[in-house]
């Protein structure tokens, strides 16, 4: 079973590897998006979830390194997972791809480590499509020099509301 859970998250990280070019996210229209951000948010928090609970729940009569390697994978996981949620918080330009890219580094490397949690490597592998650079969409707009960007009218927003000037 443990040699399944390799497999697909070897074959997920080749496939991420192939497409980095071209990502097929960028194709997904805004509400694809948000269902995928919502997705991949979940799978972070149960990962995160299940690093909380290797942390609090050790075996009774369980010392020295092998106590505080349970320690370690835990909270690399909930570390990762915590990441790996600002970054899909953030969503957009590189800030957040570097920080997705951490998270779900820090995720994996806890859960390629030989034991029973590493059944749940599938699921990192299932939010490896989510390590591609978004482009935020927003371009600077142009204007002539002398002129507002909204075609010589200028807009203030105070308290009150959106006002013409």
């Amino acid at each position: 079973m443990l040699d399944v859970a390799y497999l697909v998250f070897l074959i997920a990280l080749v496939w991420a590897v192939i497409r980095r070019r071209k990502p097929w996210i960028g194709r997904i229209s805004g509400p694809g998006r948000h269902v995928l951000r919502l997705t991949a948010m979940v799978l972070a928090i149960a990962i995160g979830s299940l690093g909380c609970l290797v942390i609090a729940v050790q075996p009774p009569g369980q010392h020295g390194i092998y106590r505080w390697s349970g320690y370690a994978v835990g909270s690399t996981m909930v570390v990762g997972a915590l990441l790996y949620a600002i970054g899909l918080g953030i969503w957009f330009d590189r800030p957040a791809l570097a920080l997705r890219l951490s998270g779900w580094t820090l995720m994996a490397a806890a859960l390629l480590v030989p034991s029973t949690l590493t059944l749940a490597l599938p699921v990192v592998a299932a939010i490896v499509v989510t390590l591609a650079n978004i482009p935020s969409g927003r371009e600077p707009q142009r204007s002539t020099p002398g002129t507002a960007p909204g075609g010589g009218q200028g807009s203030v927003t105070g308290i009150g509301g959106h006002f013409r000037v």
